[in-house]
Parts: C-alpha cells; structure tokens; sequence
C-alpha cells in the first residue's frame, strides 16, 4: 500500500493513467476493509479480556469466602512460617486478630519445646524437589499456645507450594485442636493433600479449591439461590453425579426427594439462622445414611457429609442383638427365680405403684437411707407384717438403698403400702445401669459388685423378699422391691 501511494505521489504531476488509478483504488479500499475488521476483532478480544478478568474476580471472591468458612484453622505462610493469609477457624484457635496474626512467625504460637521438631519438617520440604514425599509433613504432635490462653494439644499438616523451579514458595498449614475433637467426640475434618503450587495468576482463585479437592469427607457449596457453585469428587461420588452435572443447578430440583426432609429443613436453618447445623438422616433414593455439617456463608451455604451407612448398620445389628440377649437373661432370672424376678425393659413394664406414704427421700443425704428404712418400718407394721418379714423388708431395702448410692447417683427413694397388706419400696438412680453381660451375675451371685464393693447384693434381696422388679440401662436403674403380710407359696410374678 506505501508503494501505491508513493507512486500516485510520483504522478501526481503528470497526466493520469486511468488503468493503474482504478488499479491504486481498489488496492486502497481493499486495505481500508482490512484495517476496519482488524480494528472489531481486537474491540471483541479487548470485551472478552475483561469479562475474563471480572469472571476471574468473582471466582476469587467465592473461593476466599469458602477459605474463610471453613470449620477448621488454615493459614498460608511464606517459606519461613511468617502468616501471610489466615481464616477465621485460624484467629479463633490462636486467639487473635486477623490484622495481627499476619505478619507474625508461626512459631510464636508454639511452645518452645516443640519448636525444633516443627522447625526440622520445615527445613525437610525447604531441602525436597518436588516428590510427593519431600511436599508434606502429615500430623505432627505440638502444643500451640494462643494469646491469652492456655496451651493446647494439636496436630499441624504442613503442605509446600513450589515454583515451576521447584525452589519453595509458601507453606500450606492445617492446625487441628486435638483437645476440642476429643471433647466433641466427633469426626473431624482431617488435612489431605494440597496439589502443587499453580501459576501466579490462578494461586488465589487455586487456593481453597486444592484444599477442598483432598479433604476426606465429601464437600459442596451452595449460593443463595440454593445452585451449586462447588463440588470436591468425594462429593460426586457421594452424590453418584459429576460436577459438570450440576454446576449452576437448584439443589432441590436435582434432588427432589430431599424436599420436605430435614435436610430441606436444616439446610433453610442454616440460611435463614445464620448458624451450623448438623443432621443425620436417611435418603431413600441412595439407600444411605448421610451425616451433614452445613456452615452458613456470605453468598450461600457450606456442605460436609458423609456416608455413615455402615456404621448406622452396626449399630442397628447392635441393638437387635443386645434384645436378644436381654429377652434371654429376662426369661431365665425369671425361671431360675420361679417368676419372682422380674428384668423389665420398659417403665412401663414395672408394676403399678400402690398408694404412696410420705415423698420421696434423698438417699445421698447423710439421714436419706436411715429415714427410708424407718418408713419401711412404719409402713410394715401398719400393714401387719410380722417381726421377721419386716426385718427382711429393712435389710433388702437397706443393701438397695447402698447399691443406689455407691453405684448410682441422686440415688432416691419411696415407700408404698396397700390394704393388702402389701409393702412396696421403690429405690432409683441415675447411674450407668448394669451391663446386659453382668446381669446374672448381679443378680444371683452372692456379693458380686461391678465396683469390687462390700455387700450381700440382689441375691441377699431375692432370698428375704417376695418379688424384686429390675429396671437397668444407661440412664440409671430402678428397683422395686415388694413384701407381702404373708408369704404364698405361688411368688410367681404376673404379667404387667
């Protein structure tokens, strides 16, 4: 095109030739229609760059937001353990601010005594080159001291993020308060793999999703509108659909059997409450138990679950065989007694209260037990019972009320009567009960004692007493001891 232009100058002078001028236009306009598409295309590739950038930003937003919900403490640190980035779960744990935390060694909040083990798994991913197991210091025992605070027992994954040289950039912590998961006694999430580091301009959108890629339970994020913006693959697995599935979807459109569960009811809690919420249920559609932990976010809701399927199946395969096991115990204390013990499962099982004399005494008072067996003892003799079998009655009730207070505890008790002449003792607890295995042995061994103490125990009862009604379990034991006026030669208890 210069070289047209030079020669229309050259000619400019002389006459023109209108063969090589059409010529020179059409070169002329050919020229201008290909500037004018070149100037469009780098207009679109100039939009398409900046809904990039914007996508981008949005993306890093969504991933800080998921850094900072998360239940447990990460921080990222330089190479030298100085705080760079910490999340809430990290400043509550350390007991300080955000704005003060960065900045600061990591190792400042270690007692001293750990140091050097921490200080020697650092300088082992400082000296590795990038295999899998120079990258990473699983579980390491330390004790952290926050600010204004005790020590506490802990565990610190440390991850390391490398360049494309493989030279050691930053360090990736998991702190995990091994005290606060004891108390709990529950499943905590536990540090897994981070991948290695990735470009400069994706480690902040990169950053919580490596994170959240390899920690063992299954993990998804919701926005506000209930659509899924996040998914680990445990979660996938779980849930039996790709990410690719259900990125962008309404939950509840994609799972509509969990409309109406609570699921569906904790999961708007959550939302609406602004609070974590744990549920535990079954999903009819898997055929699975799901145990959930969902934290409220910002822009929508954080989601941990886990299949607990087998473990709900133990216990239910638990359950059925310690019925069977105490249906078996029942029928023989009851044969090996002729009738008269009787081992209930329900309250409901326990026989009817006769008319009450007086309330109900405290057994851990220092005068509890001394008042029952006077009561006892007012209570036989006006209903005629003889000298001896009154005496029984207060010897059994007395060695009940012991069991009450050294295995139980706000061990209490009651005395009933009838016209009958039928004497009716009710001694409780809140103790840990009797333990199915142990119940024969409680019950017709002379002086057996799970607390290896001094007594006649239930036998001792059973040989001075007409009836005993045992109701035992992990919310305390209940006795209910009877003495008629008269014995009969029949003792064998009827059905409740």
């Amino acid at each position: 095109m210069q070289h047209q232009v030079a020669r229309l100058q050259g000619q400019a002078t002389q006459p023109p030739d209108p063969i090589e001028c059409a010529e020179m236009l059409e070169t002329l306009s050919n020229a201008l229609e290909e500037l004018q598409v070149t100037q469009e295309e780098l207009e679109r590739q100039a939009e398409q760059l900046m809904l990039s950038r914007q996508d981008a930003e949005a993306q890093r937003q969504r991933y800080e937001e998921l850094f900072q919900s998360a239940p447990e403490a990460y921080l990222v640190s330089d190479a030298h353990g100085v705080v760079e980035e910490a999340n809430r779960a990290a400043t509550t744990l350390l007991g300080i601010p955000t704005h003060l935390l960065v900045g600061k060694p990591i190792f400042a909040f270690v007692v001293p005594e750990d140091r050097r083990p921490l200080r020697q798994g650092i300088l082992s991913l400082a000296a590795g080159q990038g295999s899998t197991a120079a990258d990473r210091v699983d579980a390491l025992p330390l004790r952290l001291r926050p600010r204004r605070s005790s020590p506490i027992d802990a565990e610190a994954t440390v991850a390391a993020a490398r360049d494309a040289e493989g030279t050691l950039v930053a360090l990736r912590w998991f702190l995990r308060d091994v005290q606060a998961r004891r108390r709990q006694e529950s499943e905590r999430l536990r540090a897994g793999r981070d991948e290695a580091a990735k470009a400069q301009a994706e480690a902040d959108q990169e950053k919580v999703a490596s994170i959240l890629e390899s920690v063992t339970d299954a993990f998804f994020a919701l926005d506000e509108h209930w659509r899924f913006t996040f998914l680990n693959p445990q979660a996938e697995r779980l849930l039996s659909r790709t990410r690719e599935e259900l990125l962008g979807r309404n939950i509840w459109d994609e799972f509509p059997k969990a409309v109406g569960s609570a699921f569906d009811r904790e999961y708007h809690r959550a939302a609406a409450d602004k609070v974590p919420v744990l549920v535990e249920e079954f999903y009819p559609s898997f055929q699975k138990w799901f145990a959930v932990r969902a934290f409220p976010a910002e822009h929508g809701l954080s989601v941990f679950f886990l299949d607990v399927t087998e473990r709900r199946q133990a216990e239910q395969a638990k359950q059925e065989e310690e019925a069977r096991q105490r249906a078996f115990v029942r029928d023989v204390l009851a044969s090996v007694t002729e009738g008269r013990l009787r081992l209930c499962d329900q309250a409901d099982q326990l026989p009817a209260a006769l008319p009450q004399i007086g309330g109900v005494l405290s057994l851990t008072e220092p005068e509890g037990s001394r008042a029952l067996r006077r009561r006892v003892r007012e209570a036989a003799d006006a209903c005629g019972l003889p000298q001896s079998r009154a005496d029984d009655l207060g010897i059994a009730v007395g060695e009940a009320g012991m069991n009450a207070v050294v295995h139980g505890r706000h061990g209490q008790g009651c005395v009933c009567a009838n016209v009958a002449g039928t004497v009716q003792v009710w001694i409780t607890d809140e103790g840990q009960g009797i333990a199915i295995e142990n119940l024969p042995k409680a019950t017709l061994e002379r002086g057996w004692s799970s607390a290896g103490t001094a007594g006649f125990g239930f036998k001792m009862i059973l040989s001075v007493t007409d009836r005993l009604s045992l109701l035992t379990g992990s919310a305390g034991t209940t006795v209910v001891i009877e003495q008629d006026r008269a014995p009969v030669e029949n003792k064998t208890l009827q059905p409740a």
